[in-house]
């Protein structure tokens, strides 16, 4: 990604952050980025693309920082620990200090639901790499590699809606831990 595209996506996070993708214009972006408006649509074409750029941006260095960190970790326990944390625990709690978050997804927005597919895939592709190791087993309880970091992804994910509050988002990840490693046969 060039440095004009890393100042758009920053400025736009930014300000999708601050006013809400609702209320944040295209303008607002150029402004924050020091772009013109012009030099802004030759990038991105509207307000959705954007949204669109900036989640498919913030996942993939989400996942890049989790992979960093669990190489230097040899437990799977500490991996999805890492995961947890980087992947759910802080994405909830950006949802909770970020009024607008439900706008991201409102309206139909493609660009923004195809991002968070691909990152979607991103994670079980990680969890996939994470859970590689352990794969024979994984096929002693009738499972594959796969299947079993298809059901994490879906699960963790689907943990964080909904939920009143951090604690039980934490007692509720604790609990599919415990599972994933029964399976995985680590404890």
């Amino acid at each position: 990604m060039s440095d004009k595209d890393n100042k758009i996506i920053s400025a736009a996070y930014d300000c999708f952050i601050r006013y809400g993708v609702k209320r944040t214009t295209m303008g607002d972006v150029a402004k924050a980025a020091g772009v013109s408006r012009p030099t802004l649509y030759a990038s991105y074409s509207n307000k959705e693309e954007l949204l669109g750029g900036v989640i498919g941006h913030y996942y993939t260095a989400l996942i890049q920082k989790i992979r960093e960190q669990a190489k230097s970790v040899p437990s799977i326990d500490v991996k999805l620990d890492i995961y947890f944390e980087h992947a759910i625990l802080a994405l909830y709690d950006l949802s909770q200090s970020w009024p607008d978050a439900e706008d991201i997804f409102e309206f139909g927005n493609q660009s923004a639901l195809d991002a968070y597919e691909a990152a979607l895939v991103q994670q079980k592709d990680l969890l996939t790499d994470l859970f590689t190791a352990h794969t024979d087993t994984i096929e002693a309880h009738q499972l594959s590699v796969d299947e079993l970091s298809d059901f994490a992804m879906s699960c963790a994910n689907n943990l964080k809606k909904n939920v009143p509050n951090r604690a039980i988002l934490e007692t509720r990840l604790t609990t599919l831990k415990t599972a994933i490693l029964a399976i995985v046969g680590a404890r």
